[in-house]
């Protein structure tokens, strides 16, 4: 039973963007202990990055909805 691995990116400004800092972080079942996927780690300008489109949208009072 061989059990496929998710790649879970970013989500910034109401999109979903992958990482670019090539670094990731398995994500692990508590149950099993199985690896289950892998989650990008930002890098600076990925901080930044949301940082200023969340503030953008607290400013403009916009809802953000998620997928």
């Amino acid at each position: 039973n061989t059990m496929s691995t998710a790649n879970i990116g970013h989500f910034i400004g109401g999109q979903v963007v992958a990482g670019t800092s090539g670094r990731t972080q398995d994500v692990f079942n508590p149950a099993t202990g199985a690896v289950t996927g892998r989650v990008a780690l930002a890098n600076r300008a990925e901080v930044a990055q949301a940082h200023d489109a969340l503030s953008s949208r607290q400013t403009t009072g916009s809802t953000i909805l998620l997928p």
